[in-house]
């Protein structure tokens, strides 16, 4: 069992949540403006993006920035710049069909 050593998350409501059951680790805010050269190196990085750019019912924007689904390349940057060990990402389906979320130098993809 591991410990939850920060959080990054922007609405108000699931932050509280989070910080209910993971009190001893600060959130971080926006993960857009984060300097990972601060934050505390972790083992395993557990994260999500909105799905509407690759789901099937979404209207296929895709990853690109500025779309929903764009938050992808905040994400890449958590994953690029610590280097965990292990990367759990949650998405639906869409993701794993070409093409692929880039950037993805250096990551190791598994479906």
């Amino acid at each position: 069992m591991g410990d939850t050593v920060w959080f990054s998350e922007i609405n108000t409501s699931v932050a509280q949540v989070f910080s209910h059951n993971w009190s001893d680790a600060p959130n971080l805010g926006d993960i857009s403006v984060i300097d990972w050269s601060t934050v505390p190196p972790v083992e395993i990085v557990i994260s999500g993006f909105p799905c509407q750019g690759v789901s099937i019912v979404g209207k296929g924007a895709g990853i690109a920035p500025g779309t929903r689904s764009g938050l992808w390349s905040c994400m890449a940057r958590a994953i690029e710049e610590p280097q965990p060990a292990c990367v759990v990402i949650e998405n639906v389906r869409g993701c794993s069909r070409p093409p692929l979320p880039d950037p993805r130098r250096g990551i190791k993809w598994t479906r």
